[in-house]
């Protein structure tokens, strides 16, 4: 699931702005999310609310992202990733200092560790919660995919065709969004896969978003599995997974 949704969050952000080095980290989504469970884990919350405050702090950044967007006065897609820019330095500064607060010999060590990224402490429970918004904006995204591709015009291109490319522009990353802070929120920090498998599909289908999310989805799903896997031989205890896909990746 995890490596389903960051694969085509990463498929919908670079759409979106049609800038192929675009991903989750773009908007702050994923300082985000990281600065919810880092207080969940100051809080002594359990495993289900640092989850959920995962992904509620990630869905703050995004809307703070649209509420400095509206400030600039330049086209949509340049004062969203401006914006993306300036929440994510935000809420990493936010990280360092929470970081620094932290109780050294217990709350930070576990702080680094689920930032590091890891599927070893996921359990059904917190499976249970993230996979029905997960599979729910994977549906939608590909009953709409074919649509998608007006975000390739300009404005005005998209705008005598029929297409609503401001609405349509939200409601990608809005499914963005959700995917990835609910990845998040699960395995931590997961780099790499966003960025990466976008452009894998592409070299395989091309630019058909019909077939492009759907091949994103198999090739991030089979990529963060398969590293799982090779994780799990290479040591008895387990590493984090975001080792490996950064430097696969």
């Amino acid at each position: 699931l995890s490596g389903f949704s960051l694969a085509l969050a990463g498929s919908l952000f670079q759409e979106t702005f049609n800038n192929e080095l675009s991903s989750s980290d773009t908007l702050g989504v994923s300082s985000g999310a990281s600065v919810g469970a880092a207080v969940g884990i100051l809080l002594g919350f359990g495993s289900i609310f640092i989850q959920l405050s995962a992904l509620a702090f990630g869905l703050i950044s995004i809307a703070f992202t649209f509420a400095l967007a509206n400030i600039f006065r330049k086209s949509g897609k340049i004062s969203l990733i401006l914006s993306g820019i300036l929440v994510s330095g935000f809420f990493s500064s936010i990280l360092s200092l929470l970081k620094y607060v932290a109780d050294p010999n217990d709350e930070l060590p576990t702080i680094i560790y689920w930032l590091m990224g890891s599927v070893d402490n996921s359990n059904y429970n917190q499976i249970l919660i993230s996979a029905v918004p997960m599979i729910m904006c994977i549906i939608i995204c590909l009953i709409f995919s074919w649509r998608t591709g007006a975000l390739a015009l300009s404005d005005t291109e998209a705008k005598s065709r029929g297409f609503n490319i401001k609405a349509m522009r939200i409601i990608c990353i809005i499914l963005a969004t959700l995917l990835t802070s609910c990845s998040i929120s699960m395995c931590g920090n997961i780099g790499w896969i966003g960025l990466c498998i976008p452009h894998l599909a592409r070299l395989i289908c091309g630019t058909n978003n019909k077939y492009n999310f759907t091949i994103s989805i198999i090739l991030g799903g089979s990529f963060l599995l398969v590293v799982d896997i090779i994780n799990r031989f290479i040591s008895t205890a387990e590493m984090p997974v975001s080792i490996f896909t950064g430097i696969l990746g």
